[in-house]
C-alpha cells in the first residue's frame, strides 16, 4: 500500500513539474508503454478485488429509489443492485421514459416523476369558506369529467 502512496506522490510531482530524470525502484514488470507520463505496475489479485468491490458498492449506493419509498424497500433495492447488477434497469428505464423534465409546470413534473403525495382529511375536518386548492388533481367519481385542475370548496 505504501508503494501506491509513493507512486501517487511521484505521479503528482511529475504532472505538476517539467520532466526530470529521477531514479526510484519499481517492481518487476513495471512499464511506461513508451509514454513518459505513464507508469504501469503489475496487477495483483487485491487490485482486481478492490476494483470490483468498489464498483459494486458504488452501483448499489446509487440505485434509484422512488419518492416516498420505505427504507426497507430502499435497502432491498440496494441489495438487489449489489447482488444482481441489472436489477435496476427497469427502474432506470421507467425514470427516463417518464420524461418528467418536460412537465408543463411543477405539478405535472412531480406527477411524471411519481413524487406526488396524498393528503387525506379526517372525518371531522371541514373547509373554511373560500378555501381553494390550486394545482390539485381531484378524483370525483360521480362527475362526468373525473379530473379538474382546480377544485373550489
Amino acid at each position: 500500500m505504501t508503494r501506491y502512496a509513493l507512486l501517487l506522490l511521484f505521479a503528482g510531482l511529475v504532472a505538476s513539474s517539467p520532466l526530470k530524470n529521477i531514479t526510484f525502484t519499481v517492481p518487476d514488470g513495471t512499464s511506461t508503454h513508451g509514454e513518459p507520463n505513464l507508469l504501469c505496475t503489475p496487477t495483483q489479485w487485491t487490485d482486481i478485488i478492490f476494483f470490483f468491490l468498489g464498483n459494486y458498492v458504488a452501483h448499489a449506493a446509487t440505485a434509484i429509489t422512488l419518492p416516498g419509498e420505505r427504507w426497507q424497500v430502499a435497502v432491498a433495492t440496494a441489495a438487489g443492485a449489489l447482488f444482481f447488477p441489472t436489477s435496476g434497469v427497469f427502474r432506470g428505464i421507467a425514470r427516463i421514459t417518464s420524461f418528467a423534465v418536460f412537465g408543463k409546470n411543477d405539478i405535472y413534473t412531480a406527477a411524471r416523476a411519481g413524487a406526488l403525495c396524498m393528503v387525506v382529511r379526517s372525518r371531522d375536518w371541514r373547509p373554511n369558506a373560500g378555501d381553494e386548492a390550486q394545482y390539485a388533481l381531484c378524483r370525483i367519481p360521480s362527475a362526468t369529467k373525473p379530473y379538474k385542475s382546480t377544485y373550489q370548496f
